[in-house]
């Protein structure tokens, strides 16, 4: 059988019925978004907070502390910022060790 005859039955087999788009239970495996970060000034932005209170915030455990990115260099995962955004009031830092998309804390 030539190989055009055996592709053409290859994707003729594993077509999907309508156009529809495989999802992640049809065998595909869906490929993870890399974690963003940011910077302090975004942060401060996005947050409304000062920089005194941010970090006496941290401090406390009750804003998420930042991913040290190098020697003098650290980030906030925009994850971990949007969770804090969604519920300031309840947001604790030991409880933020999970993994984006997973149920609020």
């Amino acid at each position: 059988m030539p190989f055009l005859a055996i592709l053409q039955d290859f994707l003729f087999a594993n077509s999907t019925p309508g156009g529809v788009q495989p999802t992640p239970t049809d065998g595909v495996i869906a490929v993870p978004v890399p974690e963003r970060i940011i910077h302090l000034p975004t942060v401060l932005n996005r947050t409304g907070l000062s920089r005194s209170t941010l970090y006496r915030k941290i401090a406390e455990g009750t804003f998420p502390a930042q991913v040290q990115i190098s020697i003098h260099g650290a980030r906030w995962r925009v994850s971990a910022i949007n969770r804090w955004i969604a519920d300031p009031l309840s947001y604790r830092a030991e409880n933020d060790n999970r993994p984006l998309g997973d149920a609020p804390v």
